[in-house]
């Protein structure tokens, strides 16, 4: 379905419940259009992949504290230490 008919079937969604306010002038606004196409440009909303990094972190942290593995040079320790700590989820979705 279009944008354009997307938008009429809100409106026609809305109006019936009364949540539907009317339509306001966009003079001030600035939309975005494709240099090629001309094409009004829309953010879309996508699901997200992520993979859960937690356990991998914690996993290398506790290999490095161990021994077991050696980082070079051995003053990075601190800074790998802070890194795989404060480690958060991987978006993969953006990296596709």
């Amino acid at each position: 379905m279009s944008r354009w008919r997307a938008r009429e079937r809100v409106i026609a969604a809305l109006k019936p419940t009364g949540a539907y306010l009317g339509k306001r002038d966009a003079e001030q606004s600035v939309i975005l259009r494709c240099s090629r196409s001309g094409d009004v440009i829309e953010p879309m909303l996508m699901p997200q992949w992520y993979v859960q990094c937690g356990k991998l972190a914690q996993q290398a942290d506790g290999l490095v504290q161990t021994g077991a593995i050696e980082l070079l040079p051995g003053r990075q320790w601190a800074v790998w230490h802070n890194w795989m700590s404060g480690i958060e989820d991987w978006c993969v979705s953006r990296q596709l």
